[in-house]
This record gives structure tokens, sequence and C-alpha cells, in this order.
């Protein structure tokens, strides 16, 4: 964007004559004494500017001392320190100490400054201009756009308690673990603001860091900081407390303590390529997000179809306004064949536009910054000649009546190629670089070669090669039509390639994005731990709790475990299990609550009474009445069993049992069911309606190994005796007796394979 002055501007430690207020004409002398009479930090008739530290405007004890002159007459408006290491450390502390108290204010508090601060902003509108036009020699009207460019993000500023809405997720992992992701703030900020938007680039950056619960550190341009400090007063009307932002002054020494700083967490620059790469380059290297702004090469690509008044009025405005210096200004146009033949008119029209002061009735532009960018723009200007160019339009030699000491370059127009200086590097004057092209496509390969990718724009009245040159080009903010794309702050900036460094852009949810750091939370507030659940004129149900041990040596009780709690599981019946071998509690409730002779585990109480063993429990399950043993119709008195409360919730399954949710389809394969899945279930039963696979899923004995004896009750239960018994035990997977082998032999064999399974079991 700017270009970079950090080094080159001239210190002085003792007096040094200049022409006084009296060298401003009668408007400006009058716009020069009442900002210096109605604002603290900043003077318009040769007064120190001060810092804005800890929300008071202290006079520095710096010895070096930058001039502020006007640069349409040279006059002495304001002279700024060089922030010495003691203030400049002082600044620092005081935002420190805010962020603690302001980053803890609600979003609706940040937001009501949001609003005062427009407020105060619209109502001093005037004085801002003003002291633009004075420091920076902007016309008025062009003054005042800078303003409500700036105006414009504190107006977006305010939505942000939309903006800032987080992010949440319910029922991650399971039905009461959620997952919410919210923006906080990062700290203490800092924005190192250029010359040409004294304003606006403030503006962009204390609003959003500011809602989002930062502090700031603001250095403007030593040129031109008026405009900043009263801004920072104008932030103190709108209530921002002290401390939230700061404003310290300098050039090359301040810039490397903000890079330096480890209480500052993020830098914003915009400025010149040589000043932003070192601030991204040392800032990154101490750990600080940095979004850097730096050089443009705009180009503008005019269409034989296009609106030819409209686009020659359109690149006029945006190459000469502002004196060129602005970081979307159009710097180069590509006429695009028979467009070619209106460059006679463009230069036409541009040699009408007036040079004047900026407080000047019909002045379209005014004076560049300085003595030293007249001189370079210069420079620039002579060395299209020197490489074989034409200079169609020369402003080097323009005369402004009542203003001979100005920095004044008139609106200049030079033809050239892409290897020339003047095309290559950014000249940020009234400088515009012409170059031709046959097609569109020629016209594109310039632009995407081109280092720099700020914006582009085009001027046709065919959508299709809109559409084409839309697609096409490699810039990162387009115009269709119109000449500066800036986007609106509800929008972000989005320049690319050369012209940024940083992946997060300015306002919009980029600055937003730029000013907040994520934290996520992962929470687990069970659904049963409720304490405050809705009254209810039903007795709730009785709480069921299992007994278990996770030492039992004995397959027959680990199994007998795992059966209850996958029974409980699959009926999603709540429950809350102990292990006896290290909950003591448990094991005395245990002892004092089952009978004598059934104390064997596994165990169950229901409502702190002991319902029946385990055997009782498998029988309620395989006749369909658990719920009948397990009370769960039943109304429970809460005080039932007060000696132990209710225990804390645990997480479900057995030691060493396989988890249902790890089963594998082997582990669920029901055993009672026939080896091969393939082979139907033979025909046995009398009764035609009655399935057993069917029956027994109702009882939940999915997985349940079972043997031979357990297969022959289960079938004597249904009436089957003799043959019929014995293939319906073979069916369900049973061994079974063939009543054509009675031999000793086959008998001793069944036995022991009985025996085995049992064990087994």
């Amino acid at each position: 964007m700017s270009i970079s002055r950090l080094a080159r501007v001239p210190l002085r430690t003792s007096s040094r004559t200049y022409a006084t207020t009296a060298g401003l004409n009668a408007l400006a002398h009058q716009k020069a004494e009442n900002i210096s009479a109605n604002w603290k930090g900043t003077s318009a008739t040769g007064g120190n500017t001060k810092n804005y530290i800890g929300g008071a405007f202290v006079e520095s004890k710096t010895t070096q001392w930058h001039d502020v002159l006007d640069p349409s007459t040279q006059t002495l408006l304001t002279r700024v320190p060089e922030t010495t290491m003691d203030e400049f450390d002082q600044a620092v502390d005081a935002a420190s100490q805010a962020f603690k108290s302001w980053s803890k204010q609600s979003v609706l508090a940040r937001q009501r400054f949001a609003i005062e601060l427009q407020y105060q902003i619209r109502q001093n509108a005037d004085a801002l201009a003003h002291s633009i036009v004075l420091e920076q020699g902007k016309t008025l009207a062009d003054a005042h756009g800078d303003v409500l460019r700036g105006l414009q993000v504190v107006e977006s500023a305010v939505g942000i308690t939309s903006n800032l809405l987080g992010e949440k997720l319910e029922g991650v992992f399971s039905r009461d673990m959620d997952t919410e992701v919210r923006k906080v703030p990062l700290g203490v900020c800092a924005s190192i603001a250029p010359f040409n938007f004294p304003a606006m680039i403030p503006l962009w950056t204390i609003p959003l860091a500011t809602v989002t619960g930062n502090t700031l550190i603001l250095k403007p341009s030593e040129r031109d900081p008026g405009a900043a400090m009263i801004i920072a007063e104008l932030c103190a009307r709108a209530g921002l407390p002290e401390g939230v932002v700061n404003v310290v002054h300098g050039t090359v020494p301040v810039v490397n303590r903000i890079c330096d700083d480890e209480a500052i967490r993020a830098v914003s620059f915009v400025g010149g390529d040589r000043a932003g790469r070192h601030i991204y380059e040392r800032a990154t290297r101490n750990g600080k997000r940095v979004q850097a702004n730096l050089g443009a090469k705009n180009h503008a690509v005019i269409m034989p179809d296009a609106n030819k008044n409209l686009a020659l009025n359109s690149i006029i405005g945006a190459a000469f306004g502002a004196a060129g210096q602005r970081c979307m200004a159009v710097s180069v146009v590509v006429l695009v064949g028979a467009a070619q033949s209106w460059l006679p008119e463009l230069v036409e029209r541009a040699s009408k536009l007036n040079v004047n002061g900026g407080f000047e009735k019909g002045a379209d532009l005014g004076p560049l910054i300085s003595p030293a960018s007249k001189a370079r723009v210069s420079g620039f200007i002579a060395s299209c000649a020197d490489e074989g160019g034409q200079i169609h339009l020369d402003g080097r030699n323009v005369q402004v009546p009542g203003y001979p000491a100005g920095n004044f370059v008139g609106p200049t127009i030079l033809e050239g190629t892409v290897d020339m200086r003047c095309y290559r590097e950014e000249i940020f004057g009234p400088a515009l670089t012409v170059l031709t092209s046959d097609t569109l496509d020629d016209a594109l390969s310039i632009i995407n070669e081109n280092k720099y990718g700020n914006g582009a724009v085009i001027f046709t009245q065919s959508g299709a090669t809109a559409r084409k040159f839309e697609s096409d080009v490699n810039v990162g903010q387009i115009g269709i039509n119109v000449p500066i794309p800036v986007p609106l702050p509800m929008f972000a900036w989005s320049g690319n390639k050369g012209s940024v460094l940083g992946d997060i852009g300015f306002y919009g949810k980029s600055g937003i994005n730029f000013y907040t750091q994520n934290k996520t939370t992962t929470s687990l507030w069970r659904h049963e731990d409720a304490i405050g659940n809705k009254a209810s004129t039903q007795m709730p149900s009785p709480p069921i709790q299992v007994f278990l041990t996770t030492i039992a040596s004995q397959v027959v009780i680990r199994k007998r475990q795992d059966y209850i709690l996958r029974i409980l599981q699959t009926k999603k019946i709540p429950y809350t299990s102990y292990d006896l071998a290290s909950d003591e509690d448990a094991k005395r409730l245990w002892r004092r609550k089952a009978p004598p002779d059934k104390q064997q585990l596994p165990g169950i109480l229901v409502g702190g009474t002991f319902p029946g063993d385990f055997d009782a429990f498998e029988e309620a399950v395989e006749y369909g009445e658990l719920d009948t043993f397990l009370q769960l119709n039943d109304t429970w008195d809460t005080i039932v069993d007060e000696e132990r409360p209710a225990p804390e919730v645990r997480p479900i399954g057995v030691p060493g049992a396989v988890p249902i949710a790890q089963m594998t389809p082997e582990h669920h394969k029901p055993r009672i069911f026939p080896r091969d899945p393939d082979t139907p279930l033979k025909p046995v039963n009398k009764l035609k309606d009655f399935d057993v696979s069917t029956e027994l899923e109702g009882f939940g004995l999915q997985g349940v190994r079972v043997t031979d004896e357990d297969l022959r009750l289960l079938v004597e239960e249904l009436g089957l005796d003799g043959d019929d018994a014995e293939d319906m035990i073979r069916s369900l997977g049973g061994d079974g007796n063939e009543t054509d082998k009675k031999s000793s032999e086959d008998n001793e064999k069944l036995d022991v394979k009985d025996a085995t399974t049992s064990q087994d079991t």
C-alpha cells in the first residue's frame, strides 16, 4: 500500500524555522486554530502531539521530534515525539492491566462502546476531516471519504453480538456429551497505520480489536497523527475504559519494540513492501499473529464494447484521486483492441482536473505528503522517457496559484511496457501507466504475471467477457464496471499474491477471526445426575443395584455377571454397579440386605431390598417376568434406603468380560441356534404357531451358553419327550441321546461330553 518512510523521517533535537500558521490561508488557519483549541492530544498550530497512555494524554520526555508540515505550504503544524522506551513500556503495561477487566466485560457492554463511538465520529467528522486535509493534503471531500470508510467498520462492529457467536454440537460421543467452540480475545494487540489513510486504517483496527475483548497499542504515521489522536479522545468520550486503547509515536525503534514485546499477541500493519516484510518476519519470529497489507499495482482493462464515458471517467477518478496515494488506486490501464484509440480522450479529460489545496472549492486532487514523495514520483515519470516510453501528460511542473511551496504533481499519463520501471514498481502518486493488448487473454496474462494482487477491474458490456475475466484473473478483489472494488465491512479485505503477508484479512469476518482465538470445550453432564427434576405425583421406580466382583476366579461367576449386565443393557434398564472387591461400603450393604444363604455373587438389590438370587433373575427373564422381578411398575419410597445414598454412577461393564459394544459377530452368535446358520430348525414342535428362536429372543437370551441339561429342562417345559425331545436338543445345538444307540460305551462318551460342556459353561 503506502510507501514506507519509517527510517527516512528527519529527527530534530533543536528548534528549526518553518512557516508559522500565518503561512496558512484564512480558511485553513481557522481550522487549525479550532483543532488546537478543542482537542487534547494534538495540535495544528505548532504545538506538540502527545502520547495517549492509560486514558491520559501525556507529554513525551523524548529528545527526538518529528515535524509535521502542511503539504500545501510547508507550515509547521505539530511536533510528534519518538516515544521513549519507558513510555512504550508504560503503554503496554496499561493495555495489559486493562485487558484483565475489559476482556471480562459482557459482549453487550463492548457493543455499547461501538454504538457510542460511531455516534461520536459522526458528530466530529468535520474535525477529523480538517485534520486530514491539514496534515495529509487530501481534498476536503476525499478526507470525509477517509472518515466514512472507517466509520463503516465501526458500524459493522456493532453487530458483534451476532458475529461472535460460537458453535455447539450436542451428543457428540454420547447423549450427554457436548462439544462447544467459542471465540475468545487474544490479549494486547498492536496496529501500525500508514500516512495515506490517517482515519480509516486506525478505524479498521480499533473497533474490532476492542469489541472482541482485546486491548490495543496504536502507532499512527508520524507524518499525520492528528486524526488518530482525535479518535483516541472520541473513544474516551464513548466510554472506553482507561488503557484499552493507547497511542504511541515513532519510527523504526518503536516498530521494533512492537514486534519484540512479549505482551503483544498480534500486529496489524498497512504500508509499503520493505517495512511490511520486516514487520512480518520479525513479529512472526517472536510468535505473534500478523496481518500485513503491502504494495499494489492495480490494473484496469477497458474492452472495446465498454461504456466509453463510464470507463474513462472511472479510470481518471481511480488513478488520480487522493493524488494516487491509495492502495487500491488504478495505476495501470490496459486498452484492448479498438479501445486503444481512446487514449487521446483519456489524456484530455485528465488534463482538466483541478490541482489545488485541500480546502479549496472544486479541488480534484491535492499535494503529495512530502517533498521526498514528490521527488520520487518525478523520478518515475522521468524513467519512462529514459527507457523509451512516452509521456502523454506530464504533471511534474504543475503550478498551483497560492501554493508555491506545495508538494504538487499533476495528473500524469505514461505509455510503456511491462519491463519498464514505471510499470514494475509502485509509484504511489498521480501517474497512470498505459499498456495495450490485442485480446482479453493478453490482458489477463499481463495482470496474472504481475507480482501484486490487490485488485483488478474490467469495463465491458458483455456478461460472457466479464465472467471470463472474473474466473481467470488472479487478484483478490475484482471490479466489473467498478473502478475501486474495495469490499464493504460486512465482507473482508482479500488482496493476495505480493500485496499481503499473513493469511487473515482485515475487517469483516476475517477481522473477527484475526482478533480472536478458538477455545473448544467438551463436557459431560449425565442426564440421570440431574437433581432438579420436575415434581411428579407418581412415585419413582426403585433404584437397581448390581453387586459384582472383578476378581472372580470362577468362570461361571463371570458369565453370570456378564449375563445380568447384558440383559439390563439390552432392555435399557438403568442401574448402578458396585465392585465388592474394592468397595467396602457396598460389601457391607450387600451383606446386610441379602439373606445369608443368598449372598453368592452376582447379586441384585431393588429399592434396597433383595428380590431374589441369580436363578430367580434368570427365571424371570425366561418367563418374561423381569419387570415384576425388578419392580419396575411398582412405586418406591425414596427413603427406603437412607442408610446408603444413591451412589455415583460408574462406567458400565465388568473387567474381564467382553463389552457389548466390542463383541465380535461370533460372540453375538446365539449358542442355542444351530451351528450352521443356514440350516433351519427341525419342525419337531407340534404347536404350529410356536417358534423356538423367536421365543428365546424375547427372553433376551441371545449369546447365552446353555448345557444339554438346560436344553432338556427346556424341552420338558415344552411338553416334549422321547425322540421329539432328543431331536429338539440336537436342533438347538446340543448332543442329544440317539434312541438307536444305547451301548454303555456311547453313554460313557456322552457323560464325559456333558461334563465338559457343563464345566465350560
